[in-house]
Order: C-alpha cells, then sequence, then structure tokens
C-alpha cells in the first residue's frame, strides 16, 4: 500500500508545488522561495536561530514569545525567570537574599555606601587607562567625596547585579541548544544589553529585541491583571508600587539599545510586533545564508538586524499611494474611492459608480462614468483629523486624533439621508461627516 501511494520527490520539485500551491491561495512573497527553504533547514535542525526578547515587567515579553514560537514553528520558549527560579533551589534567602528579590526592587538589597565607592573606583579606573598623567594628579589630590546613589541609581545596580548573576546559566543553556542545531526563544528581564552583546559576540545564531512600551499610563494598566484584586491600587499592588522603578530600568535598556543598535519594538499592538519580528528574523537569517554575521565586531553592535527591523517597519506602513493602489485594485464596498496622506487623513475622495450591483466599477466602456469626479463637499475634513474608512474585505482601522475620538464613515445605506441635503447623487454612495449619529457608529465594523 505504501508503495502505491507514495510518491518519491526531489526538493526542488518539492518546493516548486508548494510555491504554486501557495499562489494558488493568494501567498506570494518577495522572498517564499527562500523564506521556505530556510524554514526547511530549520526544521530539520541543519542550523538554528535564538531570538531574545528584552524588556522590563509588563511590556508583554511573554505573550509574545509565545505568539512568536507559534508563527516561527520554535517549540522551546524559556524565561529568565524560570532560570532564577531554579538557581534559588540551590541557595537561601538568608545567604543571597538578592536571587530572591525582584528585578524592580532589587536595589534594596544593595548597600548604597557600597554602591557608591564601587561606583567610584571604577571611574578612577577608567580615568587611570586614558591618562597616566592624570592618574598621577590624582595621587597627590585629596579623594573626592563619595555621593549616596539615588533611589532611581540602586534600582538600576540592583538589577544589573541579579542579571549578572543569571546571565551565566543563560550562556550555558543556548550553548547547549546550539550544539543540539535546535531553534530558541529566551525572554526575560535579565538580558541586559551589555550581556546581550556579549551573548552575539559568542554566540552567532542570537538575534535580540528590545520589547518597551511608550506610555506610562498603559503601562501601568498591564498590571491590573497581576494583582489579587484586578486594582492599580499601589497598597495592594506591587508592580504600581513600584512603578518608577520599572520605568527607570525600561529607560536604562533603552538607552543601551541605542547604544548598541538593538531594534526596540513599541509593543502597543501585538500583532503589528509579531509580524515586524518575525519577518526581521527571516530576513536577518537570508543575509547570514549570503556571508554575513548578525554581530559587528567593530562597533559591538547589532546594525544588521536594527537595518532590517528598521526596514520591515517602513514596508509595513501605510504610505498613501501604497493605500490608494490597493484601494483602486480590491474595489470599494461603500462605493468609494479615496486618497490619504501618510498621517492617515483624506486628501480626496472619488465616488464609485456599482454597475454590477457588487461594488465595483465599470470597466470603463458603458456610458456611465465607473469614477465620478472627486468631492470635496461632505469630506471636508481637517489635515490632521483621521477617519475610519472601510474598503471591501480590508479595514483601516480608526486612527485617534489629539483629543482621543476618531470619524467614522456611514454605510451606503445610511447615507441616503445626507445626500437629500447636499444634492448630489454621489452622497448615497460615500462616506458621510465625522459628525454622524450614534446609530451609524454601531454598524460600522471594526478591523
Amino acid at each position: 500500500y505504501k508503495t502505491q501511494t507514495t510518491a518519491v520527490v526531489s526538493r526542488e520539485e518539492f518546493l516548486d508545488v508548494v510555491c504554486d500551491a501557495l499562489t494558488l491561495y493568494k501567498y506570494v512573497g518577495p522572498n517564499q522561495r527562500a523564506d521556505l527553504l530556510l524554514a526547511c533547514r530549520i526544521k530539520e535542525r541543519k542550523e538554528s536561530v535564538t531570538v531574545l526578547l528584552c524588556g522590563t515587567s509588563g511590556c508583554g515579553k511573554s505573550t509574545l514569545s509565545s505568539l512568536l514560537g507559534n508563527r516561527l514553528g520554535i517549540t522551546t520558549v524559556v524565561s529568565t525567570d524560570s532560570i532564577r527560579h531554579m538557581m534559588r533551589s540551590f541557595v537561601e534567602e538568608k545567604e543571597n537574599p538578592l536571587l530572591y528579590a525582584s528585578t524592580y526592587h532589587a536595589g534594596d538589597c544593595l548597600d548604597p555606601v557600597a554602591v557608591a565607592q564601587a561606583k567610584a573606583k571604577n571611574k578612577a579606573k577608567k580615568l587611570s587607562v586614558i591618562s597616566h598623567s592624570n592618574a598621577d594628579a590624582d595621587k597627590d589630590s585629596p579623594p573626592s567625596r563619595t555621593e549616596v546613589p539615588s533611589k532611581k541609581q540602586m534600582a538600576i545596580e540592583g538589577y544589573k547585579a541579579q542579571s549578572e548573576m543569571i546571565i551565566g546559566s543563560l550562556d550555558r543553556l543556548i550553548t547547549t541548544w546550539e550544539e543540539r542545531k535546535e531553534s530558541l526563544i529566551v525572554e526575560g528581564v535579565h538580558l541586559s544589553l551589555n550581556f546581550v552583546m556579549g551573548l552575539m559576540k559568542k554566540h552567532p545564531s542570537v538575534i535580540p529585541f528590545m520589547v518597551y512600551i511608550t506610555n506610562e499610563e498603559k503601562h501601568m494598566e498591564r498590571f491590573a491583571v497581576r494583582a489579587k484584586y484586578m486594582t492599580l491600587d499601589p497598597a495592594k499592588n506591587r508592580y504600581v508600587k513600584y512603578i518608577q522603578n520599572i520605568r527607570a530600568i525600561q529607560e536604562y535598556l533603552c538607552n543601551r539599545a541605542d547604544k548598541h543598535r538593538v531594534p526596540k519594538v513599541n509593543n502597543t499592538n501585538v500583532d503589528r510586533s509579531v509580524a515586524a519580528i518575525h519577518a526581521t528574523v527571516f530576513s536577518c537569517l537570508r543575509r547570514r545564508e549570503a556571508g554575513e554575521q548578525f554581530y559587528d565586531p567593530h562597533t559591538n553592535t547589532a546594525a544588521m538586524v536594527d537595518e532590517e527591523y528598521r526596514s520591515q517597519c517602513a514596508a509595513n506602513s501605510s504610505s498613501s499611494k501604497g493605500m490608494f493602489q490597493l484601494i483602486q485594485r480590491k474595489g470599494s464596498s461603500r462605493n468609494l474611492m479615496a486618497l490619504l496622506n501618510t498621517d492617515g487623513s483624506v486628501a480626496k475622495a472619488w465616488p464609485v459608480d456599482a454597475g454590477d450591483g457588487s461594488g465595483n466599477g465599470n470597466d470603463g466602456t458603458g456610458s456611465e462614468k465607473s469614477v465620478g469626479n472627486p468631492m470635496y463637499g461632505p469630506l471636508q475634513i481637517g489635515k490632521a483629523e483621521p477617519v475610519n474608512l472601510q474598503f471591501g474585505s480590508f479595514g483601516i482601522s480608526a486612527w485617534p486624533s489629539d483629543t482621543g475620538c476618531t470619524s467614522h464613515a456611514g454605510s451606503a445605506d445610511d447615507s441616503k439621508a445626507d445626500g437629500t441635503d447636499t444634492g448630489s447623487r454621489y452622497l448615497s454612495s460615500c462616506c458621510s461627516t465625522p459628525k454622524m449619529s450614534d446609530d451609524n457608529s454601531k454598524e460600522l465594523v471594526k478591523c
């Protein structure tokens, strides 16, 4: 039975069949065949990739890592918190209280005076390396007074001290996975950028990303689900209590990411973040196949990863030209074509005659025009004011305005009443003004 039903084909023929099937179902990409070949090599353990997701507490690293693992087909997702928990089983809390503390209040376990003296010693050591003459002058001069670090500095120093304890075990873990040609995703707050660059220098499969949240209020709201009573009360939510320490650690990580050119992912939209990281990983793998390296030893940066991430973000941003081409190609379920500015505002709009009743315009050979004249009357929308237009199966989500509100587009049936006021025959098939009733807004389909 197996002999009769099994067909043996070469890899090239198999790739041809798969690519033809993907094309049939409209899954077409510029590097489709190369990406498919890379995916096969990773799945067959001929090469591996290690994705590092750095970031402080509450920025969405765990959710992002699980979704990314599902997208890339990577079954092993490791959190640095699990490594810390494993290390706790070998030492008592009295012996090492720093290991048992959370990163955002690990500074409470350190002696401020000892930290200040250590920082002063490191500073003097750097100065002595720069200039021996300055070092001799410092010996004759009285020692400078040691200043006690602030709470923000202590939070960062505590975070760095605990991260240094974790990074050794993580290094050995990545080494084991690389030797077995298995891919891995590592997420955690302990991935300090200084240690990440050391991992990139030692392990050629490491691709790092820095995950962060820009808005402090949005960041704080994420901690509500972690509290026992779903509250943002600092007395009942320890994350909110130490939010300033968490934000200070994030600021430190972002500054180090800028220095080492590690791509920063503003994780306000998890779907967009997963798509950008997914595309960046495959772009980097293609360049590695061409002989390039993720890590630049001359500048101690991840320049190649940063370049690919920026190019992916630029390619996925909706420009007015690209959006207009999409609208022209797909037509409009609301019988409206629009030319959008780069900020999402409407520059022009054209009514489309649905001659066949399907929402698609005529082919231009009939007596009626398929596209009407540009409309300005009902679409007097401010330059920076966004709108929400729905185009067939492709929806454009609402862009928030400065006041936090959005303007919406009414359906073709609901806007007939507006057409009688202005006297234009095209208004029955166009979107209404931003000032619309609540009934129309409820019928919008959110994408």
